[in-house]
């Protein structure tokens, strides 16, 4: 049986989305503190915000989009997900 190629294997893809992950969103989560403003930011702010009375919308910032735009691509397994420990107030980080 011939072996795959990369673009059978979709390693360009797995490639790139590796060095996106190593370069900009790793940094982010291992900072303590940066790891913790994003937590913060992200209670206070679960879904962004629509804009109100002439006001624009409420977006997360650039690096908690980055954060959570990886969360959201990747397949099921072994994928971080939230918790909710105690409902609207409590929440952990999970891996399935």
């Amino acid at each position: 049986m011939a072996r795959k190629t990369g673009v059978q294997e979709n390693r360009s893809h797995s490639q790139t989305d590796d060095f996106i992950t190593r370069t900009h969103v790793l940094p982010l989560l291992t900072n303590k503190k940066k790891r913790q403003e994003l937590i913060e930011e992200h209670r206070l702010n679960p879904i962004g915000l629509p804009g109100q009375g002439g006001h624009p919308a409420s977006r997360h910032s650039a690096d908690l989009a980055r954060v959570i735009d990886k969360f959201r691509r990747q397949g099921m397994e072994g994928k971080y997900v939230r918790i909710c420990v105690v409902p609207h107030t409590g929440y952990k980080i999970g891996i399935t």
